[in-house]
């Protein structure tokens, strides 16, 4: 754990995110000692074969000892990595399984109502992380990080402190029903980014600090510390409520000089470590750059009942949570080096004249390191070039990068793939890997049905000027062999949303238009395509609103625009009505949590930037129901025939017959930023 004094950054950056400004550039032979050295990415062992896709080539090894695990660690190092970085498309948004988590009973002896909204979750019965829950009677508000100005870059130091009141770090007990007696009862002084709620017990999870606190909160007004989990310098990749385990799923750096044992965390003055022999790699690829760990911790005691800890890739980590599996799906490109390779072996003959092609088999014939060849091809290609001229030199490098799109082209489900790891959650073990081509957009890009796992894909991500973007889907089977797919959705369009509904799915990519496909997954060997519509925009969310009727939340010419798709008829899905906001963002398109639905009353809400609002979508269509001026609005959540309305300073709670405000809290004085001690 870092001295408090130490600088330490608000937010865990994911790597990723650095290339593609000329990749023209950097496929020119002349810069490739710099291009080497670029990013930390996958390589195959042998550069001289060439790609091939083989959707059930991979496996899990465990280490023996820590000599085996530093060996290993030692070998993907020298191996030579630079790597294609894409650009992030995991966003965390959202099976029909999630209906939208309420339940109508009358009050109890309590004066609890029992008709109250819960967390927008993907899976019902899984809950997940959120900055607001309740129990029908009570709202816990999560607090928020302390921000502080420095430079570009918000940070926390000692010497840095906040203006009085002025932000709310601490999380709050609302007695919220009935809402005309509403107040704020306690708090406690926690940091947490995030909530989870099980009877008594709540949960706070700080995200900057990677804590994870439970309390017991059966007195309301005197909450009490029952366990803390302090985990070592890592960063938390997914969180969920599973029965009474909190299931956690957290990646941190590999320390190459000091592999394992593994630090993964300290709990009441005890500190739990990954023994070298309890820690596995995947054994077609070659990742090494990040340590995951699954675990489970109860909620009730902070007992850790199992765990299971692998090596893996940084780059796009993607979470998906069935009621008997965690999938753990992680994104690469082939490394850019063996690439450039690659198709200097296979393929340059209408680049390259046979004298220079020859020399370069020759050389790939050699028993020399990545690097080594790479240098060795480096000086090849220069040694040709430094016998033309300017103009020829000039569409010398016009031509290899043409020729390098093509060969992309041709193998592009073998340069972008994606690792699955399937993980039960009874024991935390693993059951299965294999890897498919492309990356899922997020979490709602997977699914579990009847056994199956259905997951969409995009490949390519248009790294390269003149290559493809296409999207796949794979069906595969318990044990994780692809038994359908579905591919070429969508070319030079990727995913903005997926939403599986029992034997269908709803996928919509988007580049100038929104494509809206209805899937037929009713033949798991067999998936159809039944029906696409074309329509301006893009939704980032899909959420089910009944039979047949589709909600998708996205944008159009940069406004929020929601839409309301008729798929009774998947031979031609309808968008049979839109409502666009004067909003230009609305966090449902990044982060499903803030969705809210009330099928009781055939309404939904949608918060934004300056406001909220309250949509019907009674009598197949969009009406604007009621609008609330507020800024910085978060969500909305209601109890009995309350809607109560959060905001980044105000709780209000409204009536829903009228919209007529009963009652405001202010939970927070002030602004956002804080003074430097004088």
């Amino acid at each position: 754990m870092e001295p408090e004094n130490n600088i330490k950054h608000i937010y865990h950056p994911k790597p990723a995110v650095i290339l593609i400004r000329k990749i023209a550039f950097i496929f020119s032979l002349a810069v490739m000692a710099t291009a080497i050295l670029v990013g930390a990415y996958y390589t195959r062992k042998n550069a001289s074969q060439s790609f091939s896709f083989s959707p059930k080539d991979s496996g899990i090894a465990r280490f023996n000892s820590p000599e085996q695990m530093q060996a290993y660690l030692n070998q993907t190092r020298s191996t030579g990595f630079g790597g294609l970085e894409m650009q992030p498309m995991a966003r965390d948004l959202a099976e029909e399984s999630s209906k939208d988590g309420f339940s109508n009973i009358a009050l109890d002896e309590t004066g609890t109502s029992q008709r109250a909204s819960q967390t927008n979750v993907q899976v019902l019965g899984i809950d997940e992380p959120d900055i607001v829950k309740t129990d029908g009677k009570y709202i816990y508000l999560a607090g928020e990080p302390r921000f502080y100005i420095m430079g570009d870059a918000p940070v926390i130091r000692e010497g840095l402190i906040p203006a009085p009141d002025l932000y709310p770090q601490n999380t709050q007990i609302i007695n919220a029903f009935p809402p005309d007696g509403m107040e704020k009862i306690a708090e406690i002084e926690d940091e947490s980014s995030e909530l989870l709620l099980k009877e008594n017990v709540l949960v706070a999870i700080n995200k900057q600090n990677s804590t994870i606190t439970a309390y017991d909160v059966a007195d309301k007004e005197n909450p009490t510390q029952k366990w803390r989990a302090l985990f070592s310098d890592a960063y938390f990749v997914s969180l969920r409520l599973l029965e009474n385990d909190i299931l956690v799923v957290s990646q941190k750096g590999v320390n190459y000089e000091a592999p394992c044992p593994i630090p993964l965390l300290e709990m009441g003055g005890k500190r739990t470590s990954i023994a070298c022999d309890n820690i596995y790699h995947l054994t077609n690829l070659n990742p090494s750059q990040t340590t995951y760990t699954a675990l489970k911790i109860n909620i009730q005691t902070g007992e850790i009942s199992d765990t299971v800890t692998f090596l893996g890739s940084e780059q796009n980590t993607t979470v998906y949570v069935s009621n008997s599996a965690t999938y753990v799906v992680l994104s690469s490109y082939l490394n850019q080096n063996t690439l450039m390779l690659e198709y200097f072996i296979n393929e340059p003959q209408n680049v390259l004249p046979d004298e220079i092609i020859a020399k370069i088999k020759k050389m790939a014939g050699y028993d020399l390191s990545l690097e080594a060849k790479l240098i060795e091809l480096q000086v090849i290609i220069q040694n040709y070039k430094n016998t033309l001229g300017a103009d020829q030199t000039r569409e010398l490098d016009t031509k290899i990068t043409n020729a390098l799109a093509d060969y992309i082209n041709k193998n592009l489900r073998s340069l972008h793939i994606s690792e699955i790891v399937k993980i039960a959650n009874e024991n935390m073990e693993i059951i299965s890997t294999a890897n498919i081509p492309g990356a899922p957009l997020n979490q709602f890009s997977l699914d579990e049905f009847n056994g199956n796992l259905r997951i969409a894909t995009t490949v390519g991500q248009s790294f390269l000027p003149g290559v493809e973007t296409v999207n796949d889907l794979y069906i595969l089977n318990n044990n994780l062999d692809i038994i359908g797919q579905l591919t070429d959705l969508g070319k030079d369009e990727r995913l903005y949303s997926v939403r599986f509904l029992n034997d269908q799915a709803y996928l919509v990519t988007f580049k100038d238009i929104d494509p809206f496909f209805v899937l037929d997954l009713k033949d798991p060997e067999n998936p159809i395509l039944k029906g696409e519509l074309k329509i301006p925009g893009f939704s980032s969310y899909l959420h089910p609103l009944a039979d047949n009727l589709i909600l998708g939340v996205g944008k159009e010419d940069q406004y929020v625009k929601l839409s309301l798709f008729d798929t009774s008829s998947p031979q031609n899905p309808a968008e049979i009505d839109h409502l666009l906001l004067d909003e230009f963002y609305s966090e449902i398109i990044d982060n499903h949590h803030a969705f809210l639905l009330d099928r009781d009353n055939q309404l939904f809400f949608i918060p934004a930037s300056m406001g909220g609002y309250i949509v019907s979508y009674n009598n197949q269509g969009l009406e604007l129901k009621h609008a609330f001026n507020e800024n910085g609005v978060k969500r909305g959540l209601y109890i009995d025939k309350y809607f109560y309305l959060i905001s980044s300073q105000k709780l209000r709670a409204f009536d829903m017959n009228n919209w007529e405000e009963i009652n405001e809290l202010i939970i927070n004085q002030g602004g956002d930023f804080y003074d430097e001690k004088n």
